[in-house]
């Protein structure tokens, strides 16, 4: 699967990274490489493990995994060297037993990050932030639980230093909360390439919007996580939503940033283990305003 960014309007697309899936039975030791429809789809399965090959070309990246706890730490995935020049990551996607007799993944385990710096044609040295996934959503007119492989760049920013010599992400205010994401980001930035924080264009901030007739903006969706945020109402109220209430003609259920909605109500939110939020509505019956 190519995966691959537009870094700026007058550019070609840069590719990011070559990603590859296989596929082993609980009861088999053969490995089975399964190549991904457009949309992503990898078929229906109850049981074994996904195998995820990552190959990202240059030398300023870093593949990670998440641990399950609430700093959210991060743990390199290991390297494997295919030759001199060729290097690689694999990663592990177990499949879990459902109640309904079907396999599925569950996050963190369903996926990886894959932090990326490079320098654009304005001589900005950018942070991104990718996540590739391993997810399920239930196909209620089947009885199946369909497979996905996704690609996502979930944040993105300049990268900028203060006078004590520490990363800032001024487009990406949740990176000063996560340190396990600073130390590693750190590996890969050349101090001398990156700018004083006094350089930084600050943007002038927007006045808040106002929504009518159960209509919000997508604030952000993580396909990884497979739920999102949406603001709505007349004083900017903030929802949550979740994959299962999108309603779309598509086989994956997804929404993006920036995308408009319509819903038909709101409910408080399910308070699982998995599904547990501080927000105080959930939106159902949501689809994208075209």
């Amino acid at each position: 699967m190519a995966w691959t960014k537009e870094e700026d309007p007058d550019l070609s697309a840069v590719e990011v990274a070559q990603v590859k899936v296989f596929y082993k039975a609980t009861d088999d030791s053969v490995t089975e490489r399964i190549y991904e429809k457009e949309d992503g789809y990898l078929g229906h399965y109850n049981s074994g493990t996904f195998e995820i090959e990552i190959a990202p070309p240059g030398n300023k990246y870093l593949v990670l995994r998440q641990d399950q706890d609430n700093r959210k730490t991060l743990h390199p995935i290991n390297l494997h060297f295919v030759s001199d020049t060729e290097k690689l990551f694999r990663h592990t996607v177990p499949i879990y037993p459902s109640k309904l007799g079907t396999g599925v993944t569950k996050y963190p385990t369903n996926h990886v990050k894959l932090v990326w710096i490079y320098s654009n044609e304005k001589a900005q040295v950018i942070f991104q932030l990718w996540e590739i996934a391993i997810v399920t959503q239930r196909n209620e007119e089947n009885g199946q639980t369909d497979f996905f492989l996704t690609t996502q760049l979930t944040n993105e920013s300049p990268i900028y230093k203060n006078a004590a010599g520490d990363i800032l992400l001024p487009e990406y205010p949740g990176f000063t909360n996560w340190e396990s994401l600073q130390y590693y980001t750190a590996m890969l930035v050349v101090m001398t390439e990156v700018p004083d924080i006094a350089l930084w264009p600050a943007e002038k901030k927007q006045e808040p919007q106002k929504f009518e007739n159960n209509t919000g903006k997508v604030l952000w969706y993580n396909l990884a996580q497979q739920f999102g945020l949406v603001v709505f109402g007349g004083q900017s109220q903030i929802a949550r939503v979740h994959w299962s209430e999108i309603r779309s003609d598509e086989r994956l259920m997804r929404l993006e940033t920036g995308q408009m909605v319509r819903f038909i109500g709101l409910v408080q939110p399910t308070k699982t283990t998995t599904r547990a939020t501080t927000v105080q509505w959930e939106l159902k019956g949501v689809e994208v305003v075209n």
